[in-house]
């Protein structure tokens, strides 16, 4: 009897470590997604802020520079988020991700401010209505995957 007791361990223990490879699995997934997604807007971004605030060739090398800044500011901050947060919070709530928001946002606030020092007052205005529409997008595409 003892024996089949421990079968049954075995395979209960078999089955919670499969159940969690694809629940880590699905989660590595959609990170990996975002991550790729991000990384692949960044041209564009660049490309659009070119044409529509028309940068010199000085200011776009520039803005590049901060973009990159900030690309490995979050990736700094997703590597502490990983270490400190998910080994606490595994069951990723969108309430706990909440501590972790403002801290993205003040790397996104100090390369606009980055790239506004470089700009010019009319660049200056065109930039901020740019940034409202491109706010407008990122909070649709968040609603979007939040839904999924």
């Amino acid at each position: 009897m003892g024996n089949n007791s421990t079968s049954r361990r075995a395979v209960g223990l078999v089955v919670v470590v499969f159940a969690l490879g694809i629940a880590l699995g699905v989660v590595g997934t959609r990170q990996w997604d975002a991550h790729v997604q991000a990384s692949q807007q960044h041209p564009d971004f660049l490309k659009q802020l070119k044409s529509e605030l028309n940068l010199s060739a000085e200011q776009a090398s520039k803005i590049d520079a901060i973009l990159d800044e900030d690309r490995s500011r979050w990736h700094a901050l997703d590597i502490q988020r990983h270490a400190e947060w998910d080994p606490k919070y595994a069951p990723m709530e969108k309430a706990s991700h909440s501590e972790w928001d403002p801290k993205y946002d003040q790397v996104r606030q100090q390369g606009r401010d980055s790239i506004r020092a470089l700009l010019t007052p009319e660049q200056r205005t065109k930039f901020d209505a740019f940034l409202e529409r491109h706010d407008q997008e990122r909070q649709k595409q968040q609603q979007q995957q939040q839904g999924h």
